[in-house]
C-alpha cells in the first residue's frame, strides 16, 4: 500500500512555530529571525513587528525599575553561549514585557543553546524563556504573610496572660 508520508525533509518554520515552548531564534548580532506562535502570544507581540529586529529593541529594560538590568543578564548570557559554543542557562531572572500600557511584571528562566555551522562557528542562538512569574509571586506572597504571622505571633506574646487560680498568680506574656 503507498504511503502518503513526505519522504523529503519538512519545512521547518511551521513547525518549530507549532512548538508549545516559548523560542526565539537569534542570529549572533542578536538579530530575532524567528519565534514560536506561544511566544508571539505570551508577548502580545506581532511576527512581522519583531522578525528583523534586534532583540533588545524588542525586548528592552523597564525604564520605570532603573535598578534591574534585565537586558545585560540576558546579554551576558546570550555572549557566554557564543563564546563557549555551550548551551547557557539563566536561572529566575525579572525581565518586565512591555505593554501598550506600560511594563508587566515578569520572571522568567532562560536558556540558550548555540547552533553550530559545519566549520564549528555560531550560526544561531535558540533561545528559550520559561516563565515562572507565578511561581516567584506566591513564594513573596508566602514571605510576606510569614513575616506578618511572626508579627501577629509576637504582639500577641506582649499582651498575653494566664491567671493561676490555685496560686492566685498572673502570668504575663514575653515582652512585658
Amino acid at each position: 500500500m503507498p504511503s502518503n508520508i513526505a519522504t523529503s525533509p519538512p519545512t521547518l518554520e511551521p513547525i518549530f512555530r507549532a512548538l508549545s515552548g516559548l523560542y526565539l531564534v537569534l542570529t549572533p548580532d542578536l538579530i530575532i529571525i524567528e519565534a514560536t506562535d506561544a511566544l508571539i502570544e505570551q508577548t502580545h507581540l506581532k511576527r512581522d513587528e519583531i522578525i528583523g529586529r534586534q532583540l533588545f529593541q524588542i525586548f528592552p529594560n523597564n525604564p520605570d525599575n532603573p535598578k534591574e538590568d534585565s537586558e545585560g543578564s540576558i546579554y551576558q548570557s546570550l555572549q557566554h553561549a557564543l563564546a563557549n559554543k555551550k548551551t547557557y542557562n539563566t536561572e529566575a531572572i525579572r525581565y518586565d514585557i512591555p505593554t501598550k500600557d506600560g511594563f508587566r511584571e515578569r520572571y522568567w528562566n532562560a536558556t540558550t543553546i548555540p547552533i553550530l555551522d559545519e566549520s564549528g562557528e555560531v550560526q544561531y542562538l535558540v533561545h528559550e524563556i520559561n516563565d515562572i512569574t507565578d511561581k516567584i509571586l506566591m513564594k513573596r506572597l508566602r514571605q510576606q504573610s510569614q513575616e506578618q504571622l511572626n508579627l501577629i505571633s509576637n504582639a500577641t506574646k506582649a499582651i498575653a496572660w494566664e491567671y493561676d487560680l490555685v496560686n492566685d498568680h498572673m502570668i504575663w506574656g514575653e515582652g512585658l
